[in-house]
């Protein structure tokens, strides 16, 4: 009984997982092109 317990709650915790990491790979590419939109504005503006 306690090892099917156990095992429902790894399962849950990989489901968490799998949610999370789409989210943090769409904001880490979000920050990057962001961070290069903002270079590519203000490269031809002479804010750099």
């Amino acid at each position: 009984m306690a090892q099917a317990v156990n095992l429902t709650r790894v399962d849950t915790i990989y489901k968490m997982s799998d949610m999370f990491r789409p989210g943090l790979v769409i904001s880490a590419a979000w920050v990057v092109i962001t961070v290069a939109v903002m270079y590519l504005i203000a490269r031809p503006l002479g804010l750099m």
